[in-house]
């Protein structure tokens, strides 16, 4: 007669390809004569996936020539091994075999158990620091971390926005920077999209994606529509004066290369001019969200206004106001007031609560 063996095994939640597996049990010896008592220098073997053949005369399952996945000794009962993962092991449950052999010394019989083991990858975060507005053609720097609690050795980070892309490569300690070189695009004006990838070196990570929006603003576009609010401006002046005994017309239009700005402008909107245009982007996100209409690249404010008003019902006065606070702050060559950004960011919230009201 052989006393009964019992095993307890305690494996982790999740496991990683490429990565230790903490694995650690107890091994106690129960008989009808003696209270259960922990068992020590059994032989303990495991095998992932395993598949036994039966022994037709005995039953008993036999080993195949396949390496175990770890193998250990108990001490005082209990025992501990860090097996690691093949990095080609295959996502999804696998099944963990122990087998415990038998001990002639204490009568102890061999016990097998099965236990699941969940092997998946942990997907890195990413977080990046860029300008929220960028005029064209311009170089804009960027800067970001990679994120993960497992180990994150140097990973190659891939930046695209549009036609412009960079790869950079991330330190030790996740971080990464890089000089992304926006190319002139004449019809470009509106909100962009920075993509972001990562392919991790690891095996024990996913690739990663983020993305963030940056308004792109182009001055050959300003300068047109300065020509069209001068245009605009001298027709109303010349159909007011028609309606007095003197005509007066519109004197001629300066030429275009007096009013286009520069390629790339000194001076970045920065401080209180990025208030009112973060409002303003706030607002059109929420719009966009809301009625599913969006504002195009192509798209000048205006036009993204006259397409908004019609489906934002009583706070298209609201809006109105805002934008020609965002056109003021991007084409006027006065310096944007405190108290326009103030109102820019009192109109946004009046903005979001009607339209949430509204819905």
């Amino acid at each position: 007669m052989f006393n009964q063996t019992q095993i307890e095994v305690e494996l982790p939640g999740e496991a990683y390809p490429g990565l230790e597996v903490e694995t650690s049990g107890i091994i106690s010896i129960v008989s009808p004569d003696l209270d259960k008592e922990h068992s020590s220098g059994r032989i303990i073997t495991a095998f992932l996936d395993w598949q036994p053949l039966l022994d037709l005369l005995e039953e008993q399952p036999l080993l195949l020539e396949q390496p175990p996945f770890f193998e250990a000794i108990s001490e005082r009962g209990s025992f501990e091994s860090l097996p690691t993962l093949a990095p080609e092991t295959a996502l999804g449950e696998h099944i963990l075999t122990i087998i415990v052999k038998e001990d002639n010394e204490s009568c102890s019989a061999g016990v097998l158990i099965n236990r699941t083991l969940l092997v998946t990858k942990m997907t890195p975060e990413i977080e990046i620091q860029a300008p929220g507005f960028t005029f064209l053609p311009r170089t804009i720097h960027i800067e970001g971390k990679i994120k993960s609690d497992l180990p994150l050795q140097e990973a190659q980070v891939t930046l695209e926005m549009g036609r412009a892309s960079a790869i950079a490569t991330a330190g030790e300690d996740g971080k990464f920077e890089k000089d992304l070189s926006l190319p002139f695009q004449l019809n470009v004006m509106g909100s962009q999209k920075l993509e972001v990838t990562t392919e991790p070196l690891e095996p024990w990570h996913f690739p990663a994606y983020t993305e963030v929006d940056i308004f792109v603003i182009n001055p050959t576009n300003i300068g047109l529509i300065s020509i069209a609010f001068i245009s605009i401006g001298m027709v109303l002046y010349s159909r007011r004066r028609r309606g007095g005994v003197a005509i007066l017309e519109a004197p001629p239009l300066p030429e275009v290369r007096e009013i286009v700005l520069p390629p790339q402008p000194e001076v970045e909107l920065v401080g209180i001019q990025d208030r009112v245009i973060k409002a303003y982007m706030e607002s059109v996100r929420f719009i966009e969200k809301m009625t599913g209409i969006a504002l195009r690249s192509q798209e000048t404010l205006r036009e993204f206004l006259g397409e908004a008003i019609s489906k934002i019902g009583r706070r298209r006065e609201a809006f109105s106001k805002l934008t020609e606070l965002a056109e003021r702050t991007l084409y006027s060559p006065h310096p944007t007031q405190p108290e326009e950004a103030a109102k820019a960011e009192e109109l946004t919230r009046k903005i979001k609560e009607a339209l949430r009201g509204k819905v």
